[in-house]
């Protein structure tokens, strides 16, 4: 779930929110950020033409229900521009699955 404003400029909802974003190749997602190596193996995208995380999303999690109806994550909320923008309307997340074994090595050191 995902608590962000309905748009780049907008106010921080008072209640948690969710937006179902699908998540989208890494080819679709280097077709929209255009720029060189902007989009690396270490990084996944969602779009959806009406949902997007964004300003203090940063941090969140990116979901995935498997069959069973269990949940996984499978992102961390990154980067993007703007929020729901027509001109760049996938969302950067924290590959976790890519970043796993960093992630373990550095859990629970201070």
């Amino acid at each position: 779930m995902l608590c962000f404003p309905t748009s780049s400029t907008g106010l921080y909802p008072s209640k948690l929110r969710q937006a179902m974003v699908p998540i989208i190749t890494k080819d679709e997602c280097t077709q929209i950020y255009s720029q060189p190596n902007e989009i690396t193996s270490n990084m996944l995208c969602a779009s959806a033409s009406q949902s997007d995380s964004c300003q203090g999303d940063s941090g969140g999690p990116l979901v995935v229900q498997s069959d069973d109806g269990s949940w996984t994550q499978v992102g961390i909320v990154s980067w993007g521009y703007g929020c729901v923008d027509p001109e760049y309307p996938a969302g950067v997340y924290a590959n976790v699955p890519g970043l796993s074994r960093w992630i373990n090595k550095y859990m629970g050191q201070k």
